[in-house]
């Protein structure tokens, strides 16, 4: 006698029936993307289901799907996740609750390994044209977490438009049954009961690689609903295991106008929830690749063996032939046996192949660009550029659509954090200006924030063209120092290229770092800087956002540190003005005596007081401590005008 069921699991077995389809695509994509591709849809059970293998025929499979899959992946995971969040005043109290913010959503990026879920999440949406991220809150540490699932792993109410705004979800897992007993303190061991109802080839496909004899690990099913409050109902949510309700409880989320996901679609369907996949089109030219290359595989297994042509009539002297060295007698007036012709494949059946592939490289976007070769006659960085983004068009959408995910569970994850977290926690990250300590509470947070991910900055760059970028500016006089032009770039490695490059910038950059946090080093250590690449570092930190947010204390420092790089600097001029002088007045006392007077001719005298040295400042000689002499009036006007030429240059030309 079957268990009666309980209210979830009857929604999750009727909601399931609105999505078969892109359910099976997913299945069936899944299974190719792993290489098990000679399969069929069996309607009957609606399953997959393996083909009769026929051992007489061979059943090739050219895995291109796998191949350029990790190409898109690569390039969609090609720079990390950038979280911003928009201050709601312009008072410094915003100001700093959005850096606060920004600071936890980059912990939790970094502990919880959101880039990895970043791509199992993009996996499952090539895959099945749908997927979903969950928050959930952590129930030891109070603290938000991220699962992505795939299509088969959630559902929402059937007939929804929006699976966001939908009134419940259902979460679908497989876990180890001792893990499931820790997890919701159950007596005993719930059944294995995750693989129930599966045939074979179904346990092969999930646990097993082609040919590979790992065995399949007992799992427990565990269905979890949630449901938002909406009109009356109050809402709340339910753990479902072995048909039992094991939790109960009320709607845990401080947020109620929306699930705790964010779903992601391939390709919108007009008024569904879910969307399609591009696999869907290349899955059917994969059979089409499959079968061409197992027939030509047929064809060289058969031209592998080599075939002799003989009258009949010489049948028994054929039988007697063997293989050792020697002669073979040979009846007279019978002609003599010749080697058969193999048959040789057509040009036009070969060229079926390359048709094929270009048909699938072509629906997922991925060309010579993609996989990091260069196509002919195309050498300029600018021209790889350009086809760069070309060849990335078809998967724009896609980054737009991830980027639009993780903006919501930004947001979410900061609302459970701010109403979670009571106690006082200290999270230390680094913006790029060195490691940074940020001790708060949850209630530090703004009442209200708006977390954005910009979508320009995930997506992929072509290298080349930055430095292209790079070198024009360089030749504009734009950049000015290794460190722009390594930033520019966008080099790898750029903290020990600059430190190789540039020293004094690297110091510079790590006295930003100290001097943040509060700690000064022995003035003695600076007297032999470059102060004017110091002062220049230092003044671009002062430009920042972080600098602004800094405590009055600490931002006082800085300022004395620049003025401490003046002062040394006036002072080693005014040396340099003094010794330059000392050095005049000490060729004018040793000039050559006058020998007039002993009857010699006499000496030339010198018209007017002897030359200043180059580098006198404008208005006199040597001045104490930081004096008249400032580093942003030493440039030349000459200089600024052609930089602000070469800016109006840069301008037009983009």
């Amino acid at each position: 006698m079957a268990k009666p069921k309980t209210e979830v699991e009857e929604l999750y077995e009727e909601a399931t029936k609105h999505v078969m389809g892109p359910l099976r695509s997913y299945w069936l994509n899944h299974a190719f993307i792993r290489g098990l591709q000679w399969l069929r849809w069996n309607t009957a059970v609606t399953r997959l289901s393996e083909q009769v293998e026929d051992r007489d025929r061979v059943q090739a499979v050219f895995n291109k799907m796998r191949a350029n899959q990790r190409t898109i992946n690569g390039n969609l995971t090609q720079r990390e996740l950038k979280f911003e969040i928009t201050p709601t005043g312009p008072d410094d109290e915003s100001v700093r609750s959005a850096r606060l913010g920004e600071a936890i959503l980059r912990d939790l990026h970094r502990n919880q390994r959101w880039e990895v879920i970043r791509e199992e999440h993009m996996s499952g949406v090539c895959k099945g044209g749908t997927g979903a991220l969950m928050v959930e809150i952590d129930p030891d540490t109070e603290l938000p977490t991220v699962k992505p699932l795939s299509l088969a792993e959630f559902i929402v109410e059937g007939g929804s438009r929006n699976a966001e705004s939908a009134r419940w979800v259902i979460k679908v897992e497989a876990l180890p049954p001792k893990t499931v007993k820790v997890l919701f303190g159950m007596s005993k061991e719930p059944p294995a009961d995750a693989h129930a109802g599966l045939a074979p080839f179904q346990h092969r496909m999930l646990h097993q690689g082609w040919g590979s004899n790992s065995t399949m690990p007992d799992l427990t099913k565990v269905l979890t609903y949630y449901e938002r409050p909406m009109g009356k109902s109050k809402g709340g949510f339910q753990v479902i295991i072995d048909g039992k309700i094991v939790q109960k409880g009320k709607w845990p989320y401080p947020f109620t106008d929306r699930l705790p996901i964010a779903v992601a679609r391939e390709t919108v369907e007009e008024n569904q929830w879910w969307g399609t996949t591009y696999m869907d089109d290349v899955r059917k030219i994969q059979v089409i690749l499959n079968g061409i290359w197992s027939g030509i595989a047929e064809h060289a297994k058969e031209l592998g063996t080599v075939r002799a042509l003989f009258p009949a009539s010489a049948e028994p002297f054929v039988e007697e032939m063997s293989d050792k060295a020697g002669f073979q007698p040979w009846p007279d007036g019978v002609e003599m046996p010749e080697y058969l012709e193999q048959p040789q494949l057509k040009n036009w059946y070969e060229s079926v192949i390359d048709r094929a592939s270009l048909m699938i490289d072509d629906i997922m976007g991925v060309h010579d660009v993609s996989r990091g070769l260069a196509p002919p006659n195309i050498e300029s960085g600018s021209g790889l550029s350009i086809l760069s983004e070309n060849d990335s068009s078809p998967t724009g959408r896609l980054i737009k659509e991830v980027a639009r995910c993780w903006q919501e569970v930004g947001q979410m994850s900061l609302q459970i954090y701010q109403t979670t977290q009571k106690k006082s926690r200290t999270v230390t990250v680094d913006a790029g200006f060195g490691p940074e300590r940020f001790p708060h509470k949850g209630s530090d947070l703004s009442a209200e924030f708006e977390v954005r991910v910009p979508s320009e900055g995930i997506t992929p760059r072509s290298k080349i063209g930055m430095i292209q970028q790079a070198d024009k500016m360089l030749q504009m006089g734009l950049i000015q120092t290794p460190a722009q032009y390594i930033k520019i770039a966008d080099l790898p490695s750029s903290d020990e290229l600059i430190a190789g490059i540039s020293p004094q910038t690297h110091k510079a950059k790590r006295e930003n770092a100290d001097l943040a946090r509060g700690n000064i080093s022995n003035p003695e250590w600076h007297k032999e800087d470059d102060h004017q690449i110091h002062i220049s570092e230092h003044k671009a930190f002062m430009s920042t956002q972080r600098w602004e947010l800094l405590p009055p204390q600490i931002q006082k420092l800085f300022m004395d540190h620049v003025q401490m790089h003046k002062t040394y600097e006036a002072e080693g001029r005014a040396k340099e003005i003094q010794m330059a002088g000392a050095e005049a007045r000490a060729e004018q006392a040793s000039g050559p005596m006058d020998m007039s007077a002993m009857g010699g001719p006499p000496n030339q005298q010198r018209e007017g007081p002897p030359p200043a040295p180059p580098s006198t400042p404008t208005g006199g000689g040597p001045v104490g401590g930081q004096g008249n002499i400032s580093p942003d009036s030493s440039a030349p006007q000459e200089l600024e005008a052609s930089i602000g030429q070469s800016v109006d240059a840069l301008m037009q030309m983009g």
